[in-house]
């Protein structure tokens, strides 16, 4: 009996070696991450751009995650400082890719000069300092409101150009 067991235990782990020797998929360098696959994963981060001056910006966002070829981060909001401008984005999810960052869903910027800008899609390229919307949007200041369906900013010169764009003005007294 113990000669019929010791028999077919050896059997079995022949059976076993042989299958994993044939099995190439063990031996396999393991595959280099998938760009779909985050590499780091943070949960309400607060980021701070500090100078000389004092605080310039502030960055929240309830999630960000790092890829091999970008940034995303998820309920986002920026307040950033720059000579006596505060400004205000905030977006549900934006994406930080080759110096452009792409913002969708709600995004909003404001600033202390009565300026609220509400679209759905934003794009600003960090080296060229310009802002391109492809989808409708809602320009509200002093002096009244302005609804288009895309437009296109140019930080550094002040250039801003809008396609359909509906006016209503309010004489400022």
């Amino acid at each position: 009996m113990a000669l019929k067991i010791f028999t077919f235990m050896l059997l079995l782990f022949s059976g076993i070696i042989t299958y994993l020797s044939l099995d190439e998929s063990i031996f396999t360098q393991p595959k280099s991450l998938d760009e779909n696959f985050p590499v780091i994963d943070f949960a309400n981060v607060e980021s701070f751009q500090i100078t000389k001056e004092g605080i310039d910006a502030k960055i929240y966002a309830d999630r960000v995650l790092k890829f091999t070829n970008k940034d995303e981060m998820y309920n986002v909001k920026a307040h950033l400082k720059k000579d006596n401008i505060t400004q205000n984005i905030s977006a549900n999810k934006a994406t930080l890719k080759d110096k452009t960052l792409y913002l969708k869903d709600k995004v909003r910027y404001e600033n202390n000069n009565s300026l609220v800008l509400l679209s759905e899609n934003l794009e600003y390229n960090m080296s060229s300092h310009i802002a391109i919307s492809n989808s409708a949007f809602t320009l509200t200041s002093k002096q009244g409101v302005s609804k288009g369906e895309g437009f296109r900013y140019d930080s550094k010169n002040a250039l801003f150009e809008a396609s359909s764009v509906e006016f209503i003005i309010k004489e400022v007294e």
